[in-house]
């Protein structure tokens, strides 16, 4: 369990956090822009109207894989710093977030329903009824298997069995949605671990370097995921606990082999894949509402087909995000959890 415990003891991270400098000198790693970017377009487009068997084939893998990125995207850090970089990438932009929605909420609520809206900030999940946007829930578990993982780094390995326990008794007894979305966290959590294990091995560093086993893995990953999504799995519910971890394995690994594959693809290494990927929180917290405008504005074309429908309207609502993220970058960056660095590259 040292051995262990040592391998994964790289550091609290953060889906709001801008990708992390390469261990190789290219200075980026293109196929994380190329999955964060993808992986949140996934999560907007599963937010649509979509077929039931494409809802379970995304919602298999495309949240987990950001628990994975951000355990893969971790830095080591004191407990001053943790405490510091958590409250400025997480907690900060989800209470500011959560205020701005219920700003823009307002003309649709009642009065009388306020207070138990704001409150619902703290209960952070959308099972509680006055939780302003469902999307939400994800900052929550994160900042809980961050700080399950400072724990760890603490040498408290032994916290870990306990959690997973915890959480195989929630899958099975089909308790869901919890206070801070902790069931949610706690299976998260052993994506964000399997992610600081993939970045202390290197092991996509070593597939990068054979193109053919990307590929190979590419197609099994897509397999087992539809394969999955055919019997009715999802990531926080299904059958079975560990097919529901495999799921998200798989769907993890067809997405970086993807991405390994393409990453050197001119129209997938360049400034707006990378802004895309910079912004996945802020695009989180926000497309409820530009998911509205985007599909409204969509179907008033006669365009055939839910999924080109559905894919149009998630391309329009993250670009209908796009100014808002600038300036947010340019003139508030600690308000989306972007580093202060964010608003003189925004210039």
């Amino acid at each position: 369990m040292n051995d262990l415990a040592q391998g994964l003891a790289v550091g609290p991270g953060a889906v709001a956090a801008p990708v992390a400098a390469s261990l190789a000198e290219t200075g980026r790693m293109a196929w994380v822009d190329i999955v964060k970017a993808a992986g949140i377009f996934l999560i907007v487009f599963g937010h649509l109207p979509v077929e039931p068997l494409v809802a379970k084939f995304l919602w298999t893998f495309h949240v987990p894989l950001f628990f994975f990125l951000s355990g893969y995207l971790s830095r080591p850090a004191g407990a001053r710093a943790f405490a510091r970089r958590l409250s400025l990438r997480l907690v900060l932009p989800y209470f500011v977030a959560y205020a701005l929605l219920t700003l823009i909420m307002l003309r649709t609520l009642d009065w009388g329903v306020l207070r138990p809206v704001l409150t619902g900030a703290f209960h952070g999940t959308h099972s509680y009824p006055g939780f302003i946007s469902a999307p939400l829930w994800f900052v929550p578990a994160l900042v809980v298997v961050e700080l399950l993982y400072f724990a760890f780094q603490r040498r408290l390995w032994a916290l870990y069995p306990v959690a997973l326990g915890v959480s195989l008794w929630l899958y099975h007894n089909g308790k869901i949605d919890l206070f801070m979305s902790v069931d949610l966290a706690l299976l998260g959590l052993n994506y964000f671990l399997l992610g600081a294990l993939a970045r202390s091995t290197g092991v996509v560093d070593r597939l990068a370097r054979v193109p053919l086993a990307a590929a190979l893995l590419a197609g099994l990953g897509l397999a087992v995921v539809v394969d999955l999504a055919l019997a009715g799995n999802v990531w926080y519910t299904g059958g079975a606990y560990m097919r529901s971890v495999l799921g998200g394995v798989a769907g993890i690994a067809m997405m970086i082999a993807f991405a390994l594959n393409v990453r050197e693809s001119p129209l997938l290494r360049n400034r707006a894949v990378r802004f895309v990927s910079e912004n996945t929180l802020f695009i989180l917290c926000f497309h409820g509402v530009s998911n509205g405008y985007a599909h409204a504005f969509v179907s008033r074309f006669a365009i055939e087909g839910t999924l080109l429908k559905s894919g149009l309207a998630a391309a329009l609502s993250i670009l209908l995000l796009v100014p808002f993220a600038m300036l947010f970058r340019r003139w508030a960056p600690w308000a989306i959890g972007a580093a202060p660095s964010a608003r003189r590259a925004a210039v």
